[in-house]
């Protein structure tokens, strides 16, 4: 999904690892768009996505709609509710074809999914 998003700041460790403020929310992405130059303070349109390297982790909840990051990792637990193969929370929204096909019993549920990292990219 395309989101307008402001660069808080980038990590002075890992290039890829950048904070940013989303509608109000302020995530620590990761970025391996080497192309995408961004000055610190500036707004970007960008799509936000998230990244699942193994199996998916996800059980229904009744917790607030949340990110929370985990540890020191890119790593989140994404708390909202899922329709349709769409994973909505607050006015940020995630679709996800494995949400459609493999988890469809889940549709209208609010659920908790760890993903391994939010991405931006343009």
């Amino acid at each position: 999904m395309n989101y307008s998003i402001r660069i808080i700041s980038q990590d002075e460790h890992v290039e890829e690892s950048i904070w940013i403020e989303v509608n109000g929310l302020i995530l620590n992405v990761f970025c391996s768009d080497y192309n995408f130059i961004f000055k610190t303070g500036c707004m970007y349109q960008v799509e936000l996505d998230y990244e699942i390297f193994d199996e998916y982790q996800i059980d229904i909840t009744e917790t607030l709609p949340q990110f929370r990051k985990i540890d020191q990792s890119f790593a989140y637990e994404i708390i909202g509710r899922l329709d349709n193969g769409v994973l909505t929370v607050g006015d940020i929204s995630f679709e996800d074809e494995c949400l459609l096909s493999d988890f469809a019993y889940l549709d209208g549920k609010k659920i908790r999914l760890i993903v391994d990292r939010i991405k931006i990219y343009r």
